[in-house]
C-alpha cells in the first residue's frame, strides 16, 4: 500500500502562486503518509529537463522538515511517493535507488501496486534496474519500447506489464508533461485555480 501524487503545473510561477502549490502539495503528501510511512521520495522536475530530488526512509512528516522547497520558480512538474514496504520487497539496507519515485536515465516513475513479471521483463528485455524493488523494473522498459504517446504507454502497460498499478510518469525530455495511468487501484485528479 502506498501513496503516489504530484503536480503539473501551468504558466510561469509567482512567487506567491508557487508558495501556494507547494502548501498544498505538502498537506497532500502528509495526508498520504497513513497508506505509506516507511520510506518517501519527491521529484521536482525544471523547465530544462533537470531534476531535483530529495528521498529518505521514515514518515514524511518527518522527512518534509528538512526539504526547504519543493516548487521554485522553474518547476514544471513533482511526482512522490510515499511507501509503505510491503515483506516481500524488504530491503534491510535501502539506498536511494530503492526509494520511489524511480529515476531512470529520463523516465521517472512513482507507483502505487505491484509489478508481478518484474523479473521476467528484466530478462526478456535485457533491462538493467538500479533496485530489486519491482517498480524499478519501470523506467528501463519505458525507455527501451514507449514511444512517447499516450496510445504508445498504453500499449507498453497492457501488452508487457502484469500486476495492479497507479501509475505517474514524468519524461526529463519532455518536461512539461506528466502521464497517470491505472488499471485496478484509484487514482484522483484535482485542478486547483491560481
Amino acid at each position: 500500500m502506498c501513496t503516489i501524487g504530484g503536480v503539473l503545473i501551468f504558466g510561469e510561477l509567482s512567487k506567491e502562486r508557487a508558495q501556494k502549490i507547494e502548501e498544498v502539495l505538502r498537506m497532500v503528501i502528509i495526508k498520504g503518509e497513513e497508506r505509506g510511512r516507511d520510506s518517501f521520495g519527491v521529484v521536482s522536475v525544471k523547465r530544462d529537463g533537470s531534476i531535483t530530488v530529495f528521498k529518505e526512509r521514515g514518515r514524511p512528516s518527518d522527512a518534509l522538515k528538512r526539504i526547504s522547497k519543493i516548487v521554485d520558480a522553474d518547476t514544471v512538474a513533482v511526482i512522490f511517493n510515499n511507501r509503505a514496504e510491503p515483506t516481500t520487497e524488504y530491503v534491510q539496507v535501502k539506498t536511494p535507488d530503492d526509494i520511489q519515485p524511480m529515476i531512470g536515465e529520463r523516465i521517472i516513475v512513482a507507483h502505487n501496486g505491484t509489478i508481478a513479471n518484474d523479473k521476467d521483463l528484466e530478462i526478456r528485455f535485457e533491462l538493467r534496474r538500479r533496485s530489486r524493488i519491482d517498480t524499478a523494473i519501470l523506467p528501463p522498459l519505458l525507455e527501451k519500447l514507449w514511444d512517447g504517446s499516450l496510445e504508445g504507454l498504453r500499449d507498453v502497460l497492457v501488452r508487457y506489464v502484469v500486476g495492479s498499478y497507479a501509475l505517474a510518469i514524468a519524461d526529463r525530455k519532455r518536461p512539461g508533461k506528466l502521464w497517470l495511468a491505472v488499471n485496478f487501484k484509484p487514482l484522483y485528479l484535482a485542478w486547483l485555480e491560481n
